[in-house]
């Protein structure tokens, strides 16, 4: 008997069917024939048990197994998955994995009682191969084509299912000759051939299958004619690889559904992208531009694999939409091309600016407008720049659309700082023509006013000739001052003169010094020396000077800071350890007992602290000091 089928001396077919968990005391647990033939297609034959055979037993009978799954079935004697005696069976695009018998044969036994029997296997994943199959004396195995020992990676065979995960070796290993019966599928109801050809099992596994997650379209508002940019992002949501390369296709449509009366725009090629795995995502962008309908609401369709490239599971779910409004044509007037010439110019020069500008519109311009130049201190035109000059147009209307046009100025630099500026021309300044873009009509180009040739005396520098003590403490410094000439003319008869400093302890008595000429680049000591006088009594040493430099060509004046460290006890233009030892060797001196009158730096008659901790205060300072 059967647990879950029994047929005897009949004919019967089993299709799409699950037999599953049935149990019988003596014959079979799943489907037993005797006397009979059977055809069971596009089923599973799942976790049945009996004492004698399992999964399917065919005694005296003859039957056809296609596109079968027989797994997980258990007997306690024979053939834990097909049991065949004294009967001839033909198993194809099937699975016999993972059944069990105490005796012989888990998944195939090919016995007999009296008569002997005939297995045909082919394109079949049979565990443990031809090694595993029982079979007794006098009958026959004939292992065909195509079959295989993997493991058919079920999806989730704990949960009782039995489909076949993405990269299982089933997936399009079935018989490559196969032609499903008219409305065949397998066991889910899906077209028994996915992919091409047929996969071992009950299941078959969707091919590719590529499905539209998103569509953008930009700008969403277009002019008749006008350009827009479409993107998408695609995924293969079935559970094979896409090979060979497809093409996406834009359409334009009144509605959002794709159909024939609507305008194919153009085509993108995925040919970068393939192939494309199984759960791969990828993202296209392509720019078309639109027909000129009556302004009104229309949708951008994306079809995926337009053409039919891709053999897919699914082929209804290709497409997607996206609202955009076409409204009416106007002029665009765009700037092309800004040139300067010459790009630098001395104030008070003249220069000449051309432009180019463009109807990029799809409607030409019939009217007058104004072209303006402007001079602006950055790239960007606001109300702070200089109207510059103006341009009329009116020769160049009527402008068609696409057709290019050339304006100018002549330019002058009066009253111009020196300096790096910009000329900005702006396209019909006076907004005389209704545009669909405003704000493409400004082009900048950098220009250098140059400043007029002349002298630039500077100060370079300063060094201590002489320091000089003239009693109590009253100290005379002796210095040179260093002038350069960073101009582009040489300065003539170049002087310096010492006009203010900033410290009450300090005098002047001599700051006049000359240079003679000096020529561009160059450096000049001074044939001079100046005196600043100091008193010490009062703790200042950093003095800010102002001098006024001039030459026959040119004034100017500039501050100098000047350090006198009247720490530097040993005079070497550096406060260190020597001046460190000075102060220690007259410590405690007082009037004419100091040895080192230096040494008495604030001038009150003796070497005290006060003065041991000013220089150390002042370590480090100094011209001189590395």
């Amino acid at each position: 008997t059967g647990g879950g089928i029994w047929c005897s001396n009949s004919t019967i077919t089993v299709a799409n069917c699950s037999i599953v968990k049935n149990s019988a005391i003596y014959g079979c647990g799943g489907i037993g024939s005797h006397e009979s033939g059977i055809t069971i297609a596009n089923s599973t034959i799942v976790g049945n048990s009996a004492a004698r055979s399992c999964g399917i037993s065919c005694s005296d009978s003859s039957a056809a197994i296609t596109g079968c799954t027989i797994t997980g079935n258990t007997a306690d004697q024979y053939a834990g998955g097909v049991y065949c005696h004294d009967s001839s069976v033909m198993i194809s695009n099937c699975i016999l994995w993972g059944n069990s018998a105490q005796d012989t044969g888990d998944d195939l036994l090919v016995g007999r009682y009296d008569d002997a029997s005939t297995a045909s296997v082919q394109f079949t994943d049979l565990a443990g191969g031809e090694g595993a199959v029982h079979v007794e004396q006098g009958c026959t195995l004939n292992l065909g084509e195509g079959n295989i020992d993997a493991d058919p990676l079920f999806a989730a065979p704990n949960k009782r299912d039995y489909h076949l995960q993405p990269g299982s070796p089933c997936i399009n290993a079935g018989d490559p000759d196969f032609v499903p019966g008219p409305d065949e599928t397998d066991l889910d109801g899906n077209p028994r051939v996915a992919y091409g050809r047929v996969d071992m099992g009950a299941y078959e596994v969707p091919g590719p299958d590529l499905v539209p997650e998103n569509l953008n379209v930009g700008p969403p508002q277009v002019q008749q004619g006008g350009k827009c940019t479409a993107e998408w992002t695609a995924k293969n949501v079935g559970a094979l690889d896409i090979p060979n390369a497809w093409r996406d296709t834009v359409y334009l449509s009144q509605d959002q559904f794709l159909d024939e009366t609507d305008e194919r725009l153009r085509q993108w090629q995925a040919i970068d992208v393939a192939p494309l795995a199984s759960q791969g995502v990828y993202d296209a962008q392509i720019e078309v531009t639109l027909p000129d309908p009556e302004p009104g609401n229309y949708y951008v369709i994306v079809n995926l694999d337009d053409d039919n490239d891709v053999i897919e599971g699914v082929e209804n779910n290709n497409t997607i939409a996206f609202k955009i409004e076409i409204v009416r044509s106007h002029p665009d007037l765009a700037s092309v091309d800004l040139s300067v010439t010459p790009p630098k110019v001395q104030p008070g020069d003249m220069f000449f600016a051309p432009w180019l500008g463009k109807n990029s519109g799809l409607v030409g311009i019939s009217d007058p407008w104004k072209d303006t130049v402007y001079l602006s201190q950055d790239e960007f035109l606001d109300d702070n720049d200089k109207r510059f000059a103006e341009w009329d147009a009116s020769n160049t209307v009527p402008l068609k659309s696409r057709l290019v046009y050339g304006g100018g100025a002549l330019l002058s630099a009066a009253d111009v700082e020196p300096g790096s500026y910009y000329i900005i021309v702006k396209l019909d300044d006076e907004d005389d023509i209704m545009e669909t873009d405003e704000d493409n009509n400004t082009i900048t180009f950098r220009i250098e006013i140059l400043p007029v040739p002349a002298p630039q005396l500077i100060i370079d520098g300063y060094s201590l000739i002489e320091r000089r003590h003239l009693g109590g403490g009253i100290y005379d410094y002796e210095l040179e001052l260093s002038v350069r000439n960073n101009g582009t003319l040489v300065a003539h008869n170049g002087a310096a003169s010492l006009i203010g400093w900033d410290a009450p302890n300090v005098s002047v008595p001599d700051a006049d010094v000359a240079f003679g000429d000096v020529a561009v680049g160059e450096t000049v000591t001074g044939a001079d020396t100046f005196v600043i006088r100091i008193d010490r009594s009062i703790f200042v040493d950093e003095i800010e000077t102002e001098w006024q430099i001039a030459c026959d060509e040119k004034e100017s004046s500039q501050t100098l800071t000047i350090l006198l460290t009247p720490a530097d006890v040993s005079g070497d233009d550096c406060v260190n350890v020597r001046d460190l030892l000075f102060i220690r060797a007259n410590l405690g001196l007082v009037g004419s007992r100091i040895v080192t009158p230096e040494a008495d730096i604030d001038g009150d008659g003796a070497v005290n602290v006060l003065d041991l901790l000013f220089v150390r205060s002042n370590l480090g300072r100094g011209g001189g000091c590395p």
